[in-house]
């Protein structure tokens, strides 16, 4: 992580989520990626690889962390050719570079963002061997990682405010 996660805040129609990006100098493969994100932990959010459901978020991730050969969490890794979110959310977005996904070698069962001269010069996805690097160039694979508040947190949270409007509103009657 270069810095503190960015936030995609609900004021500026985002989904109130926080994005970092990490990038190991030697590299990472998507599956040690994988496990890195969810072990990771933000203000008391739990992460994983960072999905992408929508031309909005995707344009905020690339806005934010314009780097060749980052990992996402998308994976056709239990079933060729049907690619899922690591949260096992469903498949609403895509933004593939023309031509992919190939499965080039039968051994691309992970996904990565790139820029690419088919769509312009503009980042696309690209899926990608279990590598750390990009091997016709030994260039490291970053990963960027998605926070989420948990349900159960801001449940809770509310749930105890609640608590407390109805202990005061208790103590006000008994007053």
């Amino acid at each position: 992580s270069y810095a503190a996660p960015i936030q995609w805040t609900l004021a500026s129609g985002g989904n109130g989520h926080s994005y970092d990006l990490v990038a190991p100098p030697q590299g990472i493969t998507w599956t040690d990626a994988r496990d890195a994100a969810a072990a990771s932990t933000y203000q008391g959010m739990h992460g994983y690889l960072a999905t992408v459901n929508s031309l909005q978020e995707w344009n905020f991730i690339i806005a934010n962390f314009p780097r060749n050969w980052t990992w996402i969490g998308l994976t056709d890794e239990a079933q060729e050719g049907n690619f899922q979110w690591v949260t096992g959310e469903p498949l609403t977005f895509t933004r593939w570079i023309p031509g992919e996904p190939n499965n080039s070698g039968g051994i691309e069962n992970y996904v990565f963002y790139q820029r690419s001269s088919g769509l312009g010069g503009d980042f696309g996805w690209n899926d990608f061997p279990n590598f750390n690097n990009v091997f016709t160039s030994s260039l490291p694979i970053g990963y960027v990682v998605e926070f989420v508040p948990e349900p159960s947190t801001l449940a809770l949270a509310a749930l105890g405010f609640i608590g407390l409007v109805s202990w005061g509103w208790r103590r006000r009657k008994q007053g």
